[in-house]
């Protein structure tokens, strides 16, 4: 009786799931989760040992710091709660592997709360689209295998966005507060990711005026926000003496000429990109200008309703109005704030804005499938939207292949040189190198940068008689004087490493 029970049970279940699986896209929505993962597995296979950058040692350093309690000197723009995650992983075996892991599955849920914030806001049909362009933007599917804050801080904005969204839409405060621990924590990964509260604040000021500020709600949500981020703001009060969001501001933003007019190149340069970031095309080719054409379409297509209606939407209550005013400023404030605050461009940075395009891309492309079903053109609809798709599938996914492909090796001379300094030098020796992150992970030993002159560097080895090796590299590019340093000392070079026949990182003993 028990195990017809349960046969019978089982039955029940799988029905429930076929039937679940025939209705409204579910189909899509399940085979665009398997691809999204089945993706990362195979990127994530082929990347598991490649050497880490620059930032990634810097995070990866300070979790070393954090577990063993190691003196480290911090630097306010490096967020800390990636780094003491990371730290409650050193004591198992393959810490780096589950570090990419980890990255990767943020990828993930990016994707999936891009889906949900495109079929909140319209349906299922946007959601898919917008969800999966996502799953095989290069940028994206690129920097899900680095250690870099980039996916934590993607993976926070959407599910930021999709929970206030949820408020504003359905006044669902559990999402209000929900959402206001999200960009805390999101906060604390990237910095970057709280200007999502910017967007937030503008859309309640001009589609509720001040009327917002009556809601308990908001000083709730604000409260939860800031008891999320505290124990990040005390740490920075008492490593840095100051309030950390603002220090490490001060530390990427421009530091001379007109700030303006910087922000203003900067924002330009990455507009400018758009038909790189998107089809793959240079700007001033044909298919750039062609490509310049169509963005700009998706764009006005996605902005006229709120022009032609802005009166509309400051007086009265349009909810379609307000949907296209939250989905235009979770595109354009990401890109605008990392203009004002980072004094140069990276296309990494403005990663946050593309759930919003890619929902804007979206609506423009099923408003012409739309059209063509009217026109009882299902068919050709069909072709239209399988070739739009087609197209961005083997743009994208041909990008990011190579991309990685060819960058998995990138610094892998450092690396190697860590390891090799890690098995020939003392625990108490130091290594002067400009390449100062990377060498201090994977050597185990502490590093001193390269100074800007050659007298600061006298000095200092007159001063430290444990500085006992000199590492120059081609990756981290140093003063003339460095490359000089060797010959005229008549250093000792115990080490090199080769790329394409050429010297790419010597190590030299200093005494």
């Amino acid at each position: 009786m028990e195990n017809e029970s349960s046969s019978n049970s089982l039955e029940k279940r799988e029905q429930k799931f076929v039937k679940w699986l025939k209705r409204d896209y579910n189909y899509l929505l399940l085979a665009g989760i398997v691809f999204t993962i089945v993706l990362r597995i195979y990127y994530l296979i082929l990347t598991k040992s490649q050497p880490i950058w620059w930032d990634g040692a810097e995070y990866m350093n300070m979790a070393k710091a954090m577990a063993f309690n190691l003196q480290y000197t911090y630097d306010p723009v490096r967020p800390i709660l990636f780094s003491f995650i990371v730290s409650l992983l050193y004591n198992l075996p393959e810490t780096e592997l589950l570090v990419r892991i980890f990255v990767a599955l943020l990828s993930i849920v990016s994707v999936i709360f891009t889906y949900l914030l495109g079929k909140e806001m319209f349906d299922k049909r946007i959601g898919l689209f917008a969800s999966f362009l996502l799953s095989i933007y290069y940028i994206q599917v690129f920097f899900s295998f680095r250690i870099l804050m980039d996916m934590p801080s993607l993976a926070f904005f959407s599910i930021s966005a999709f929970l206030f969204y949820n408020y504003f839409k359905n006044n669902s405060i559990n999402s209000l507060y929900i959402g206001a621990v999200m960009i805390a924590i999101g906060t604390m990964m990237k910095q970057n990711t709280a200007f999502f509260l910017l967007a937030v604040l503008i859309y309640l000021l001009l589609t509720e005026k001040l009327k917002f500020l009556k809601k308990k709600e908001i000083y709730i949500s604000a409260v939860i926000f800031w008891i999320t981020l505290s124990p990040y703001v005390i740490w920075g009060y008492i490593k840095f003496g100051g309030f950390i969001l603002t220090k490490s501001a001060a530390v990427v933003a421009p530091t001379s000429g007109n700030y303006f007019t910087h922000m203003l190149v900067l924002l330009f340069n990455y507009l400018k990109q758009f038909p790189t970031y998107i089809f793959n095309v240079s700007a001033g080719s044909m298919l750039g200008l062609i490509s310049i054409v169509i963005l700009i379409a998706i764009f006005l297509f996605s902005v006229y309703r709120l022009v032609i209606g802005f009166d509309v939407l400051i007086k009265g209550d349009n909810k379609d109005l307000k949907r296209d005013l939250y989905l235009l400023l979770i595109f354009i404030i990401p890109m605008i704030t990392v203009s004002i605050f980072i004094g140069h461009n990276e296309d990494r940075y403005i990663l946050n804005a593309f759930p919003a395009f890619f929902t804007m891309m979206g609506c423009f492309f099923f408003a012409i499938y739309d059209f063509l079903v009217k026109k009882k053109l299902k068919v050709l609809a069909i072709i239209f939207i399988v070739v739009v798709l087609c197209f961005f599938t083997y743009a994208q996914l041909t990008t990011a292949d190579s991309l990685i492909k060819g960058k998995i090796g990138s610094y892998k001379e450092i690396k190697d040189a860590g390891i090799w300094l890690k098995k020939n030098s003392l625990p108490s020796d130091i290594i002067a190198t400009k390449s100062a992150a990377q060498i201090k992970l994977y050597s185990d030993r502490e590093t001193m940068f390269l100074p800007e002159t050659e007298e600061e560097f006298e000095k200092n080895l007159s001063n430290n008689s444990n500085i006992k090796y000199y590492v120059i590299s081609r990756y981290e590019q140093s003063q003339n004087w460095t490359y000089a340093y060797p010959p005229k000392k008549n250093l000792t070079a115990v080490q090199g490493y080769m790329l394409d026949n050429q010297p790419m990182v010597i190590i030299y003993k200093l005494r």
